[in-house]
């Protein structure tokens, strides 16, 4: 009998590893690796009970309706960024995990804003991204497109060479692929401008490299977390974590837990974006697509993972704008009164409504990014599957931890707080997670921009100001 069950767990383990390798084929969706454990805000079993699904080999999505959140475009795909910053996971598996076993992942990114997917492994461990100076390596015959090797991925494919970056997740889709190269691009106008001071070998890299973290740390916490929390849960965060430090923190305190990322952000509370994403996105005045149609083409999607061609080259004011200040909500919908808005080849795009659908394009992922085989290529299964497998709580679960209270729905239905200014931003849990994690990372991160010197750093792109917007980034590269 103990060999039986000895062999049963070593077919079990075996089907998870080649699930594993499954996902490398796609690569969406990842947090977590070989390199550090994942923690937990609550204790399972004592704080909370995993939820249980009837089939959670079946789960589906629902097709989200197109309904503007008030949050511009381009801060889905910023979001996506500081996740790839964050996570990676090359271990995890989608296969339902029979008890006794485990699909906890790891994680192969440091529990920092260090920005790990833009410099890799850094000069000396990855020279091939980088020239004599520490300038990252750009592509000279297509300035639009990312770096990439001369080796075509698919022999067959004269379009599938791969990125020469430091997270190759970041190619995965033709507008988070320009993201990655506008953070190059600010990365290398950050060594011009440190070398015009006179430095050179590793102080300038260095000093360009720290300009850069910094200017993306005051971007998370002073632009995008103001854009997609409500106001009065950010605003009460930062004045009780500016009054009473480490006290302000109620799940992600200070101490070993912060040694790691809480699966309740990495596997729920950050997935929030995925809800963001729009059917469809105007990449310039010219040329607008689906932003995926379940195949591997990039001519009629926005498909990454290849050749970027040239007239997806993005127009960065269609998803950004410095007419809406962070924590405000804009209005230039899509629709007025269930009729189409005519057509503005120069409207500013706006995310979708945060709730509980998906458009389309994410029920049926192309192989590039879900995979070669049928399984899971539905995003909204590939979340639930992973919430399962994680034996994440409820939202509930953490409401009552955070003493968030109930609200009344039409129907008289006694229900937790769904969490959202009516779609556009993260309440009182969500929020709440998000908050604590981006600040607790900071607050315990020496080489963070929290802990510089006061008056040691003063920002290139905004000198003198307390708020620095993913606007004031792109404007400084000339890319706005």
């Amino acid at each position: 009998m103990q060999e039986q069950i000895r062999r049963l767990k070593t077919e079990a383990h075996t089907q998870v590893s080649t699930m594993a390798d499954a996902q490398l084929q796609g690569g969406h969706g990842g947090q977590g690796s070989q390199e550090g454990s994942f923690s937990r805000l609550l204790k399972k079993d004592h704080d909370y009970k995993p939820l249980s699904l009837s089939d959670p080999d079946k789960v589906i999505g629902i097709v989200a309706h197109a309904i503007d959140q008030g949050v511009p475009a381009g801060y889905t795909y910023f979001g996506q960024f500081v996740d790839h910053d964050l996570t990676f996971d090359t271990r995890s598996t989608l296969q339902t995990i029979e008890g006794g076993l485990s699909s906890f992942p790891n994680d192969e990114r440091t529990p920092r804003l260090d920005m790990d997917c833009l410099y890799g492994l850094g000069p000396s461990s990855a020279p091939f991204m980088y020239d004599e100076d520490g300038r990252l390596a750009t592509s000279p015959d297509k300035p639009f497109d990312l770096p990439r090797s001369a080796i075509r991925f698919k022999p067959d494919d004269p379009a599938s060479h791969r990125a020469i970056i430091g997270d190759p997740r970041n190619d995965e889709n033709s507008i988070v692929c320009q993201l990655q190269l506008a953070f190059i691009q600010f990365h290398n106008a950050m060594i011009a401008h440190f070398k015009q001071q006179g430095m050179a070998g590793g102080t300038l890299f260095r000093a360009a490299q720290r300009e850069v973290r910094f200017t993306y740390q005051k971007i998370v916490v002073t632009d995008f977390l103001k854009r997609i929390v409500q106001k009065p849960v950010y605003e009460d965060f930062v004045q009780d974590r500016s009054a009473g430090g480490d006290k302000a923190y109620k799940l992600y305190k200070k101490g070993e837990l912060r040694h790691a990322l809480p699966l309740e952000f990495t596997g729920a509370a950050y997935r929030f974006g995925h809800s963001g994403v729009r059917n469809a996105y105007r990449l310039n005045e010219k040329f607008q697509r689906l932003i995926f149609n379940g195949a591997d083409d990039a001519t009629e999607s926005l498909v990454g993972f290849g050749d970027l061609p040239e007239n997806h080259k993005i127009d960065w004011s269609l998803f950004v704008t410095d007419k809406l200040a962070p924590g405000a909500k804009g209005s230039n919908p899509s629709q007025i009164g269930g009729q189409d808005v005519p057509t503005d080849s120069r409207r500013l795009q706006y995310a979708y409504k945060l709730d509980t659908s998906l458009v389309n394009p994410l029920l049926t992922l192309p192989p590039r990014i879900g995979g070669a085989g049928p399984l899971f290529n539905s995003l909204a299964a590939r979340n639930i599957k992973r919430g399962y497998n994680f034996s994440l709580p409820s939202g509930q679960d953490v409401a009552k931890a955070l003493g968030v209270g109930t609200m009344k729905t039409e129907d008289g239905v006694t229900k937790i707080d769904k969490d959202s200014d009516v779609g556009t931003q993260l309440g009182p849990v969500g929020g709440r997670i998000l908050l604590e994690v981006f600040f607790g990372i900071l607050d315990d991160d020496p080489e963070s921009y929290v802990h510089a010197e006061p008056g040691s750093w003063n920002s290139v792109v905004k000198a003198g100001s307390d708020t620095i917007t993913l606007w004031d980034m792109l404007r400084f590269v000339g890319l706005v």
